[in-house]
């Protein structure tokens, strides 16, 4: 077991014991990812693997010629750019938005959007293939069956190793109630494995924001948020599959702490079992907190929920997850505590235990940064990135920060 001299806050089985933890140090300033600047870009999504480096995603007003596109950039550990932003989606016409992307071990990623009217009644979910050298493999598909009403927000996980990946979105209608959550699985070259099949069990009242995570063994975790009778308000939710789709047990609730709202919930995996953060409403004492709790492969919490962020003034919103090996990971949230607008922290923990204290990613902190997104490679570095009211029209942009790993001992944890 790992043990902390502090109150630790979940004990965790390793599989394997790390010697050392790793802590950050910025690689140079703080720095814009899009190069095309005229208009909005937002809404960032970040993945590892890429190669020595990170891919990132990003909507972009009017750069297609019609609306929201989606764009991307690969980014060295370095902080460089590999080669220039490219579009994701051919499909040009009205809003291409909210893409997300994930990697896989080969540097082969994926990235997956809602795009409006393209499978021919509001919005659906589509998604490119790509090479770890950035080329497009094979052409955009789409990933629902059901086009009736809006199919939206989608996420996306890949499993390391074959790279074979599971998208989830929500479904406006096609559970007979209220929004509810669909998922469908893909093999590695993009070849669907059996239809499209629906999450939640509980179909009353609105289910969705889902978050997914795939295990190394090819089994995976739906997380989203869901208004049940019996709650207060919005809480997380969950439900395991074994690797070939099937369910493994019924759906679960993941938030102890039941008061208000649990919100946006984000989920990574670690030696197979699971992390999931949120953000909770009025539970820090001051409006908005971010919460996580670990959950074992067999759907059972590994020690009680935990508070992410230390600093409970105001709002601490939109957390975003990046889990690695021995349960290190990393969260990444706004907060409204720093500057005139929010600003973007980030933690890394060992389990349930903080390694570094929090830190701000940003170093501009005039306006809003917002839509914060993490990425790591182990032992290679990681990166944040965010949206920024900074870029030259003075309009919102993608901005990032590259860290580089350093070697931390473990003084500050004992072994049994």
């Amino acid at each position: 077991m790992l043990k902390s001299k502090r109150p630790f806050l979940a004990v965790v089985t390793l599989l394997a014991t790390p010697q050392m933890l790793a802590a950050e140090s910025p690689v140079g300033p703080q720095f814009r990812v899009n190069t095309y600047a005229t208009g909005v870009q937002r809404a960032p999504s970040v993945a590892g693997g890429v190669g020595p480096g990170f891919v990132v995603a990003w909507q972009s007003a009017g750069q297609d010629g019609s609306g929201y596109g989606v764009f991307g950039q690969r980014v060295g550990t370095f902080a460089a750019p590999i080669g220039a932003e490219f579009r994701v989606n051919s499909y040009t016409s009205l809003d291409q938005s909210l893409p997300r992307v994930a990697a896989a071990q080969s540097g082969d990623f994926v990235i997956v959007w809602q795009s409006l009217n393209q499978d021919g009644d509001a919005a659906g979910i589509f998604a490119q293939r790509f090479s770890g050298g950035g080329g497009p493999l094979g052409g955009e598909f789409r990933v629902n069956s059901y086009t009736t009403a809006d199919q939206s927000r989608p996420a996306i996980a890949v499993r390391g190793n074959p790279g074979d990946f599971v998208v989830v979105w929500t479904s406006a209608g096609q559970d007979g109630s209220d929004d509810g959550v669909f998922a469908r699985r893909y093999s590695a070259s993009g070849a669907p494995l059996g239809p499209e099949f629906q999450v939640n069990t509980y179909t009353t009242g609105p289910q969705r924001s889902a978050s997914v995570a795939v295990d190394s063994n090819g089994g995976f975790l739906v997380v989203w948020e869901g208004l049940a009778s019996a709650e207060d308000g919005f809480g997380i939710f969950g439900q395991r599959y074994a690797s070939t789709g099937a369910p493994l047990g019924g759906e679960f609730r993941v938030n102890s702490y039941t008061t208000g709202h649990q919100r946006y919930p984000s989920v990574g995996q670690s030696n197979n079992d699971f992390f999931v953060a949120w953000q909770s409403d009025g539970q820090d004492g001051s409006g908005l907190g971010a919460y996580a709790q670990l959950v074992s492969n067999a759907g059972a919490p590994l020690g009680g929920e935990f508070r992410v962020s230390t600093y409970t003034t105001n709002d601490q919103s939109s957390p975003a997850v990046w889990v690695g090996p021995w349960f290190a990971f990393v969260v990444t949230w706004q907060s409204d505590h720093a500057g005139p607008g929010p600003d973007v922290f980030f933690e890394h923990f060992l389990g349930g235990m903080p390694v570094d204290g929090e830190r701000r990613a940003n170093t501009y902190t005039t306006g809003s940064q917002t839509e914060p997104s993490v990425a790591y490679q182990w032992g290679n570095g990681g990166i944040v990135t965010w949206t920024s009211d900074q870029d030259p029209d003075g309009s919102p942009g993608v901005y990032a920060q590259v860290y580089f790993d350093f070697p931390v001992e473990l003084q500050d944890f004992q072994i049994d």
